[in-house]
Formats: structure tokens, C-alpha cells, sequence
């Protein structure tokens, strides 16, 4: 929409063409100056400054890009346009359904954009985020005949891919589906059709944050987990929300959080169970016994790893059966619980028939696994101080060409704790320890 002009320009145009000029003054440039830098002619910067004109996609992330400000402009600009489609679904005359129907295909071409924008950059405007959220947000705070399953089918799909792909490769089509669910649940569908987009939403939600998170948009996944966890309540469905909670006391231990805190997410996913078996109840015990483990407990980690193995026993074939659905409690789950939480409390032998056990079970294509467990072994190795030299050039051989996950990061720190005094200095130790400093940092 390059050279669009707004006779009258409107309340948000004018905002974003404010904080250009402000962000513009701070940087010290002239409209010249920064003309030369993103390609406009400096008065179409200016008219886009006085809210005058309607700057393109194209020109909103390079001026985003080239001013620093992190997403400021683009999320002021995404705004403004949906405001603009806003008021023009307002003026549609009732009964035009064709002109409805060019409406809400204009506002899903203006998020598009914007997210095509979002999936190739680096930075993720928080508001961006909470502009594809408002949908599903705005109904799980209170014509509808079409396929369920074939969402299910696409959630599997994505899940597969996060298991397996690169990071940050789900944000652009996850974002957009959500704007799609968020379209489908304003139209005010039956109860049946409601409950099943609020189970949708929550696990395309759950999705978008672990991607975000993937690649360090920490804000903007942050708020994603909360919306999953209101559209998985809002679902009313008891597994999907015991999944959600015990996936957020997995998710707090990877990344640090106090064992205790841990501990209480995992007991608030036990207690909503009951004594129905699912995968999330599953999930919850696996925190639990990490966050034991952890703590030094070994007896109460055995026991949590007790109650793993016995949920997972009454786990049904297709929650047991697939080893990629993350909404499943495959094999690998049970073995890599064991592995990990043998190795936190000494017990080698037990650890290490276990990594043995997964690796056989893993498919290939899941690297990011299969990489846990190669560190777990290095974690038997540097704490019963079996060649530990070798072992820390094994771990950073490791890691090089795959990307960094929580687990990954938490497993390394605890690998780097456990080393020798006298191997500290040694060259891979000095690399594992920037590296895990460098990522708590980012």
C-alpha cells in the first residue's frame, strides 16, 4: 500500500507517525538522512511523519530495522491498518455479505503481511503477538458447520514439524491459523464447534510460544503460554488443561526455576487429574521427579518415576503410540525421565541402560533428543570422573550445528557444575561455560 494517502488522517496513523519523527530525532537524522538510509524519498517520510500517508509493510520494517526500535513501528503500524479495517467493517451495509466478505478478507491480507514480515525477522513485536491473540483472547474472556478433525490434523502436523524442524519455521502459519481461529470464534459458533476452536487455540497457542521461545522471544512467548493456558481452561476439556499445567512445571524447570515452584505447578496438574491417567498427569510426575532429583531427593525421585511408569501403563495406544505428537507420552518420554533423573542422583547404571534404551527407540529425525541424551551420557562420564577430557570435547562436538533448547542449556550448566577443578581450564570447559553464560544472558 506504498503512496496511500488518509485525507483524514486518523488517531493511529498519527501515533505512528509521531514515534517515527521521535525515534527519527533521537538518531540525530534529518528526513534526508534517513531517505538515503531506507530508500524513500525524504517527503514521503515526511508526509508518513504527519500521518499524511500510509507507509508499505516494506517500508515500516525497514524503518523499524534502520531507527532500532525493536518492533515499536511495526507493532504501531499493524495496529493502525487494523483500525483502518475496523472502521471500514463498521460502514458495511447490512446484507451486503459480499462486501462483508471482501471486509474480512482485506483485514486477514493486512495480518498477513505483518506476519510474513514477523516469520522473517528478527525481532518479535510484542503487540504484533497480542494483535493475533485478541481473537481467541477477547472470547475465552467471556455458521458453524466445518471440520474439526481437519484442525486437529493440522496441529499434529505442526507439532511434528517443532519436534523436528528448524526454530522460529512454525511462527508466520501458527500466527496465521490463530488469527483464523480468533475470526471463527467472534462468528459465534455452537457450543460443540466453540469448545473443539478453544482446544485448537490453546494447542496452536502452546505451539507459537515454544517457537517464539525456540528463538529467544521470551516476552512475546510468554504471553502466548497464558493465552494456551486460558483457552485450554476456556476449553473446558480436563486433559488438555492438566497437559498445560504439567508442561508449564517442565517448562519452569528447564528454565530455572526454583525446584519448589516446580513442584507446586506439577501438584496443581496431579490434583486436577484425579485418578484419570493422561498424558499430562504422566507429564506432571516427570516434573516432579526432575525437580526431586534436582533437589538431591533420590528416594522421592524414584517414587515420582514409580508413578510415571504406572500412568503410563494405563495410557491408551494413541497417547502412547506416536513418537512425535507432544501432546502424546510416547516410550521416549518414560526413558528419558529415567535417564536424566538417574543420572541427577548417581545411579550410572541405571542411567546409562536407559540413554541406551531411548536411543534405540528414537526415530532419527528427532536431533534434538537424541542430543539430550548424547549429554546425559557426558554427564555420567564427568561426574564419576571417567575421562573427562574426552568427554567435554564430545559435549561441544555435540551441540555444534543444532540449535540451543532449554534442556539442552540446563543439562550443559549442570555438566559444567559438575567438573573436576583441575579440568576448568581446559579449552572445552571454557567453551561450555560461555556458552551456557552467554544464553542465560541473551
Amino acid at each position: 500500500m506504498p503512496g496511500h494517502s488518509t485525507s483524514n488522517a486518523s488517531v493511529e496513523w498519527r501515533e505512528f507517525g509521531r514515534a517515527l519523527r521521535a525515534r527519527r530525532e533521537q538518531r540525530d537524522l534529518s528526513l534526508r538522512d534517513l531517505a538515503e538510509q531506507v530508500c524513500w524519498h525524504f517527503s514521503v517520510i515526511g508526509k508518513w511523519e504527519q500521518g499524511k500517508n500510509r507507509p508499505s509493510f516494506e517500508a515500516v520494517m525497514a524503518l523499524d530495522t534502520k531507527l532500532g526500535t525493536e518492533g515499536e513501528l511495526v507493532s504501531l503500524a499493524l495496529r493502525a491498518s487494523m483500525a483502518d479495517t475496523d472502521r471500514t467493517r463498521r460502514g458495511t451495509v447490512d446484507g451486503k455479505t459480499s462486501r462483508q466478505d471482501e471486509d474480512d478478507e482485506m483485514e486477514r491480507r493486512v495480518a498477513l503481511q505483518f506476519l510474513a514480515a514477523l516469520g522473517a525477522g528478527t525481532i518479535v513485536p510484542v503487540n504484533v503477538v497480542d494483535t493475533i491473540l485478541s481473537g481467541v483472547n477477547r472470547a475465552a474472556g467471556e455458521g458453524d458447520d466445518f471440520c474439526l478433525d481437519d484442525w486437529e490434523e493440522v496441529v499434529w502436523e505442526y507439532s511434528y514439524q517443532l519436534n523436528t524442524g528448524p526454530f522460529g519455521s512454525l511462527i508466520r502459519d501458527v500466527s496465521a491459523d490463530l488469527v483464523d481461529i480468533g475470526r471463527l470464534l467472534d462468528a459465534g459458533p455452537s457450543e460443540f464447534v466453540r469448545v473443539g476452536l478453544f482446544r485448537i487455540s490453546a494447542q496452536l497457542s502452546f505451539l507459537l510460544a515454544e517457537d517464539l521461545a525456540n528463538v529467544g522471544a521470551r516476552s512475546a512467548a510468554r504471553r502466548c503460554y497464558r493465552a494456551a493456558h486460558r483457552s485450554a481452561d476456556a476449553s473446558g476439556d480436563r486433559d488438555l488443561r492438566v497437559w498445560m499445567r504439567a508442561k508449564e512445571a517442565q517448562r519452569g524447570f528447564w528454565q530455572g526455576r526454583p525446584e519448589e515452584v516446580v513442584l507446586r505447578l506439577a501438584d496443581d496438574a496431579v490434583r486436577l487429574a484425579g485418578d484419570i491417567p493422561s498424558s499430562g498427569t504422566a507429564a506432571a510426575y516427570k516434573a516432579q521427579a526432575f525437580a526431586l532429583a534436582a533437589q538431591g531427593d533420590a528416594d522421592g525421585a524414584r517414587g515420582a518415576l514409580r508413578r510415571v511408569g504406572d500412568v503410563f501403563e494405563r495410557l491408551s495406544t494413541n497417547v502412547t503410540n506416536d513418537p512425535h505428537l507432544m501432546w502424546g507420552f510416547p516410550e521416549t518420554d518414560l526413558v528419558f525421565g529415567t535417564a536424566y533423573v538417574s543420572s541427577l542422583i548417581g545411579d550410572r547404571r541405571e542411567s546409562q541402560r536407559a540413554v541406551d534404551h531411548a536411543l534405540a527407540l528414537y526415530p532419527h529425525e528427532r536431533v534434538y533428543g537424541i542430543a539430550n541424551l548424547r549429554l546425559i551420557e557426558i554427564m555420567n562420564a564427568v561426574r564419576h570422573r571417567d575421562d573427562v577430557s574426552g568427554a567435554l570435547d564430545y559435549a561441544v562436538s555435540t551441540g555444534q550445528n543444532i540449535p540451543v533448547t532449554a534442556a539442552r542449556r540446563r543439562i550443559t550448566g549442570q555438566i559444567v557444575e559438575a567438573l573436576p577443578q583441575e579440568t576448568r581450564a581446559l579449552p572445552a570447559a571454557r567453551e561450555l561455560r560461555f556458552l551456557t553464560a552467554s544464553l542465560r544472558s541473551s
